[in-house]
């Protein structure tokens, strides 16, 4: 007689186990599809503050590589030529201190419809370029860019 006891005891046990291990299967599967709406919306609140802040004169007003707080490059509603190159140049030398200052903890890669000239060189884009990233998302903004009329893209990945 114990010994059915036994094993029926066992048998609740695994079924505790077994039920148990299902609802956290369960649980799981509904919080997983929602990390990646969460991730995209927060990329998408990240592009657009770096849009923001990219189209605006910037802090100070007339910034240099030394004395940038926030690396705005537009004066007069226009992209002014020399702090694009000022913030090519922070990219390139401390790419992680460009993402504080555009207020971001993911990469980004900013680039024009009209090919930029930085420096006397024509350059692809600034900030990191990838080819196959994860999560990426792209934010439209247009601008005057060398008196012409130009759409800057802001990508962000993680």
């Amino acid at each position: 007689m114990k010994k059915a006891q036994a094993w029926g005891m066992d048998l609740m046990i695994a079924g505790i186990i077994f039920i148990t291990a299902i609802i956290a299967l369960y649980l799981y599967s509904l919080n997983y599809s929602n990390e990646g709406e969460e991730i995209l919306k927060e990329l998408q609140s990240d592009g657009e503050t770096m849009a923001s802040l990219l189209l605006s004169e910037g802090a100070p007003v007339d910034w240099n590589i030394t004395s940038v707080i926030v690396p705005g490059i537009s004066s007069a509603n226009k992209i002014n030529d020399t702090k694009l190159g000022y913030l090519y140049t922070l990219s390139v030398n401390n790419y992680t201190r460009t993402q504080l200052m555009l207020n971001t903890k993911y990469n980004y890669f900013i680039f024009f419809s009209t090919p930029m000239v930085i420096q006397g060189n024509t350059v692809s884009g600034i900030g990191m370029n990838t080819s196959s990233p994860s999560n990426l998302i792209t934010i439209t903004h247009y601008t005057s860019y060398q008196n012409k009329l130009a759409t800057m893209y802001v990508q962000l990945w993680n």
